[in-house]
């Protein structure tokens, strides 16, 4: 049970790219019509009806209207529950069975406007049955192996970057650098601070945090500044380095790196800070970190 828990509690990626996005609410809605049109389960082969291509068709566009609903309105309306750093196997599990639902219940109300079906009880609970056969035990046993690849590949990828580090590390004598941080507020100072202190910088809105190294917790300042500005200004600073649309990290500060179905987490001599790495910056952070 124990095992259970841990396991729905871990990281699970929840996509972002609006292509992936409409590759899933088209393809889905398209299988939908493709199956129902090519096998015709569930009785449907001998319904006597004009048209029935075009019926079936509205099941797919159905299904891909619920997709979008689940895909895009609801991210919008509460982006703090789909935010991916809080994105677990369970919540997507459960988001999966809302979704299921939700298409099941679309799939009896049409079939009852154009009196295909009596709209009854029964027929409501035959309709959850038939669309949890085909789309959700599936979905689930694909999000399951998609959690173990995808974990397996990221911590594969976390390996071999610390590997190549490690066979990449030289001894070096080099002069302290300072980098300096210019607010945009005329109220504020500007931040002057040795890099070697420097962990990283998140973005806050038309703010930034700035992580910085202490005696014995870390410390953090507060500057009236984007993340955008703040990489353009600090762009001559090979070891500073974009690894997330909210973050700037020092990759000379990092202690090591691990993996988890989600992507890469970068891990520093302090526990406390973790920075996760977004896909499409991994191969970024490969070049950099291990040429350093």
């Amino acid at each position: 049970m124990k095992r259970l828990i841990h396991l729905l509690k871990s990281p699970f990626p929840f996509s972002e790219e609006a292509c992936r996005k409409w590759g899933v609410i088209i393809g889905v809605g398209f299988f939908v019509w493709f199956f129902l049109a090519v096998f015709q389960p569930f009785g449907l082969y001998d319904l006597q009806m004009k048209n029935k291509d075009w019926f079936f068709a509205g099941y797919g566009l159905l299904t891909s209207f619920v997709l979008f609903i689940m895909f895009w309105l609801f991210p919008k309306m509460i982006p703090g529950f789909f935010n991916e750093s809080n994105w677990t196997l369970g919540k997507h599990l459960m988001w999966l069975l809302i979704m299921v639902f939700l298409i099941g219940v679309g799939n009896f109300f049409y079939s009852c406007l154009i009196h295909v079906f009596k709209c009854s009880p029964r027929v409501f609970l035959m309709f959850q049955f038939y669309t949890t056969v085909i789309g959700l035990f599936p979905t689930i046993g694909l999000t399951m192996y998609s959690h173990k690849t995808l974990k397996a590949k990221y911590s594969s990828e976390a390996e071999n970057i610390s590997k190549d580090h490690s066979n990449n590390v030289r001894v070096k004598n080099s002069p302290v650098k300072e980098i300096q941080l210019i607010s945009n507020s005329a109220s504020e100072s500007d931040l002057l601070i040795p890099l070697h202190s420097l962990y990283a910088i998140a973005s806050d809105g038309n703010y930034i945090r700035v992580f910085l190294e202490g005696k014995k917790d870390i410390q953090k300042k507060i500057l009236r500044k984007t993340l955008k500005e703040t990489e353009d200004e600090l762009s001559g600073h090979r070891e500073i380095l974009r690894v997330h649309r909210g973050y700037l990290v020092n990759i000379s500060k990092i202690k090591c790196v691990t993996g988890n179905a989600q992507g890469l987490i970068l891990h520093f001599e302090n526990p406390e800070l973790t920075i996760p790495v977004s896909r499409k910056f991994i191969d970024s952070l490969r070049n950099n970190y291990n040429h350093l």
